[in-house]
């Protein structure tokens, strides 16, 4: 399992500010989307793009976390 976790952060501190902006802008995409003839997927879109803005974050400060800290 902890090679697993290693994997896992060795690659997220090879994600560049680039790709978080263009996930950001995913979620934010989601958060806008609007269908007026489907107002349960325009919520669930909504739903979907908070989470995932706030995965991004808590991404990102993982990724500060492990720079500040970690010698991988």
């Amino acid at each position: 399992m902890s090679n697993s976790l290693h994997a896992i952060c060795k690659k997220l501190l090879k994600v560049t500010p680039e790709e978080f902006s263009e996930l950001e802008a995913l979620a934010q995409e989601q958060i806008e989307y609007f269908s007026p003839l489907k107002m349960a997927t325009t919520t669930r879109q909504h739903r979907l793009g908070e989470y995932n803005k706030l995965v991004v974050g808590k991404l990102r400060d993982l990724q500060t976390m492990l720079k500040s800290g970690a010698d991988i």
